[in-house]
């Protein structure tokens, strides 16, 4: 579907000596740098720059050139871009003590996708010079961040992936499924999640219409699979979205 952002804001802020604690708390949320030695550690708090953005309001624009690594300290960020005809394809969803641009960030190449936010939110940035710096002296933080992104880069595949070979209900679900595994690395098969995604961003994930989508969510909510909010999906049983998973897959063999 169309999608309209507001215009994007230019400047990164710097962070006052007063709001360092709260930084160094929202990067302690992310495993890979919460691991960091403290001199390291303290480095990227000092060096970070902020910015507050409204909903709907674009932090980064695909094309634009690379900055650093961000993370998400409040609020949710989208990663879409939009196709010749104005659909937009969103590939993820990002919250709390979620880093993205990590890609731009050690090869230098321009940003992939544009960052929106969803609802009022606040990113962070390190500047990419300390991210490289860091990744030099801390093998650790490399290896971390390099699992990081092969889990991202195997979340795509799967998409295209299933958009090839699975029915409409099974690529529904493998989705949320896997959305649960990417948005929390932490959560087991019996662990319910909250999804930061409305229907209508999960129908631009699935590649499909409402339409289509509404009668598979109403069918997941009616099972106690899945229970629908406003701009979210809470999964209550992904066991049960593996096993429509995989009916689906033996239904395309």
């Amino acid at each position: 579907m169309p999608f309209a952002s507001k215009t994007k804001v230019a400047t990164w802020s710097p962070v006052y000596p007063a709001d360092v604690a709260v930084v160094r708390a929202t990067l302690a949320q992310v495993p890979a740098l919460a691991g960091l030695p403290q001199d390291w550690f303290e480095r990227c708090a000092n060096a970070a720059r902020y910015r507050r953005v409204s909903d709907r309001q674009v932090v980064l624009e695909r094309g634009d050139p690379v900055l650093g690594m961000f993370v998400v300290q409040d609020g949710a960020i989208e990663l879409s871009m939009l196709g010749r005809s104005g659909n937009r394809y969103l590939c993820g969803m990002f919250t709390p003590g979620q880093t993205f641009g990590l890609i731009p960030s050690i090869d230098g190449g321009k940003t992939a996708l544009t960052a929106t936010a969803h609802g009022e939110s606040t990113v962070l940035l390190i500047p990419r010079d300390v991210v490289l710096e860091a990744l030099s002296n801390n093998a650790p933080l490399a290896v971390a961040l390099l699992i990081t992104v092969a889990r991202r880069a195997r979340f795509l595949i799967d998409l295209v992936g299933n958009q090839i070979t699975l029915p409409l209900e099974g690529r529904v679900a493998n989705i949320l499924l896997v959305a649960t595994q990417f948005q929390s690395q932490d959560a087991g098969l019996g662990d319910p999640l909250e999804l930061r995604l409305s229907q209508t961003d999960l129908a631009d994930i699935a590649g499909i219409s409402r339409q289509a989508l509404g009668p598979i969510l109403k069918s997941l909510d009616a099972a106690g699979i899945i229970a629908l909010g406003y701009r979210s999906i809470r999964v209550l049983k992904p066991a049960d979205l593996q096993a429509r998973v995989e009916k689906g897959v033996r239904e395309g063999a």
